[in-house]
């Protein structure tokens, strides 16, 4: 996505090292190091290098790891003290799409360590043993509603996902899209969300306001195909053919 502004944002390289990733973002030509470094406890931590104003509004948010903001505790706390109660709001609305007895999201205090909980009609479970589609789509909504004019990258959304929650993601996407300002870059192996995501964007969306990039194998060479909004809807059949090789 664009975000509606002359700012161009590019993914320019990943590089593994063993436990360590690096990506580099290009914010204007400014070079952002994006580097994700797991520590000696197992809990990935991720770090904006280059300095200045907007090098801290990146957000890179995989299933492996929470998010650059922290554990999903830091991360609801980040959400409400960004957004509001409006915020917090709107991800226990697009999580009711799916959970309708789910009443609310909250952080409780169990022997003395607060737990991000999952408040339903008659019982609250908590963060780390609910189902794994469920921790990873409320991370995404929480991650996506607390960035406002920032960038956002995400790594596959629909992995251990029950697939109705794909829409809920899809429509979150589009509105931190349009009402956050946020730019948005998704990798994804989904054939329902590469064909769900064009038609949302289409019918809320202006037509230059999304691209889908196809990377391919061509007798051993990689390739990549760019396709503007009404060609990746018209174009959705054949690349429906290539996603699920």
């Amino acid at each position: 996505f664009s975000d509606g502004t002359s700012r161009e944002v590019e993914i320019i390289h990943r590089q593994l090292y063993g436990k360590r990733e690096k990506l580099e973002v290009r914010v204007d030509g400014r070079v952002e190091n994006v580097v994700v470094q797991v520590s000696r406890g197992g809990r990935p931590t991720v770090a904006i290098g280059g300095g200045g104003e907007g090098a801290s509004n990146v957000s890179f948010i995989t299933y492996n790891m929470v998010d650059a903001l922290g554990t999903a505790e830091e991360v609801y706390s980040t959400l409400v003290s960004r957004g509001g109660p409006s915020a917090k709001s709107a991800v226990v609305e697009a999580l009711k799409a799916e959970y309708e007895a789910l009443r609310d999201i909250e952080v409780l205090v169990t022997h003395d360590v607060p737990i991000l909980y999952f408040v339903f009609k008659d019982m609250s479970i908590p963060y780390y043993v609910a189902s794994d589609g469920l921790r990873y789509a409320s991370l995404i909504l929480m991650s996506l509603f607390a960035r406002e004019g920032g960038t956002i990258i995400i790594e596959e959304p629909e992995v251990r996902m029950h697939p109705n929650l794909i829409d809920v993601i899809i429509d979150a996407i589009v509105r931190a899209y349009r009402e956050g300002r946020n730019q948005l870059f998704i990798s994804t192996h989904s054939f329902d969300l590469l064909y769900h995501l064009p038609l949302k964007a289409r019918d809320e969306l202006g037509s230059e306001e999304l691209k889908v990039y196809r990377i391919h194998n061509d007798g051993g060479i990689v390739k990549t195909s760019a396709y503007s909004l009404s060609e990746a809807v018209e174009a959705v059949a054949d690349l429906e053919l290539d996603i699920r090789r």
